[in-house]
């Protein structure tokens, strides 16, 4: 059976030998069947008798060994420490729009689920091939400009963009992961089928006006960040294969492009109406429209240089 995702505006095919069952976070990113259109990849999966690991040059990651050599990287799962693998995912440089999966038989119960499956192939693996990435951020659309709110767990994103929803009526397309990719010139991000503990994931993009980087703080203040101490300070917070030379160098490229183009600021605040006051009077004012207008309902909130 095929099922095409659309994901970060790609269509991403999966042909599995069985029905799958539909997960509720991937659910806005299931194309219904008969959809026109190509993929923009196709995984397909077959059946073998068994499958061994390489002795050398691979790492092990939670429950999965990857190895990357001569144009390919493979990436084994296994159910379980000790257990031989049950399926083998495979990218070959020669052939970018296909990846080839190998599975067990009669382990495709592991592979049931929509949401097992993307992660099985990898999603940062997916998206990587596009031009795409994973932002560890809340993102939201608001009057048709979309902010990312970046930090490490627990830092407040969800709540800064909760306060945006509250009283700036914005919208939140994922409150914990976003896909960053450059479409037709524009930066991009996008909702993914991953959101953390928030339970939002909204297939729906909006053009990037401004990464904010957090930090608690008891004042709040906000300031222009460097792209250099962007990238810092962002790579950490990018879904990525670290052990992997060739997708950390296009990782690096991506993002180096993206905060180069895009403006990012360093907003140290308090979890209250002050701090988004403060960013949407920089955004305003930067948009040119901070003369005319007040629509954050401030005054001077003492930006820093």
């Amino acid at each position: 059976m095929d099922y095409d995702f659309s994901i970060c505006g790609l269509r991403l095919r999966a042909e599995v030998p069985w029905a799958l069952k539909e997960t509720a976070g991937t659910a806005p990113f299931l194309l219904p069947p008969g959809t026109p259109g190509q993929p923009d990849l196709t995984a397909c999966f077959q059946e073998v008798d068994r499958l061994e690991l390489p002795e050398t040059g691979g790492v092990w990651y939670e429950d999965a060994y990857y190895s990357s050599a001569e144009g390919k990287s493979r990436v084994w799962h296994r159910p379980v420490p000790g257990e031989p693998p049950y399926c083998r995912v495979v990218w070959d440089e020669e052939f970018p729009d296909i990846v080839s999966c190998r599975y067990v038989k009669g382990s495709g119960h592991r592979i049931a689920y929509t949401r097992n499956l993307l992660s099985l192939l990898g999603l940062e693996m997916l998206l990587l091939r596009f031009g795409a990435f994973i932002l560890h951020a809340s993102l939201i659309d608001w009057q048709g400009r979309g902010v990312l709110f970046c930090a490490p767990s627990g830092t407040g994103k969800s709540t800064q963009a909760d306060l945006w929803e509250r009283h700036m009526g914005s919208r939140t397309l994922n409150g914990d992961r976003a896909g960053i990719r450059c479409d037709r010139g524009v930066w991009k991000a996008w909702g993914l089928p991953y959101a953390g503990t928030s339970g939002i994931y909204r297939n729906a993009s909006v053009p990037i006006r401004a990464l904010v980087l957090l930090r608690q703080g008891e004042e709040n203040c906000i300031c222009r960040v460097d792209p250099l101490d962007a990238f810092k300070r962002m790579l950490p917070e990018c879904s990525a294969q670290r052990w992997d030379i060739g997708f950390m160098d296009r990782l690096m490229g991506d993002l180096s492009a993206l905060v180069s183009a895009v403006p990012v600021y360093g907003l140290t605040c308090r979890p209250d109406i002050g701090a988004v006051e403060l960013l949407c009077d920089q955004i305003m004012k930067e948009d040119g429209n901070g003369d005319d207008t007040d629509p954050c309902g401030t005054a001077d909130h003492g930006i820093s240089p």
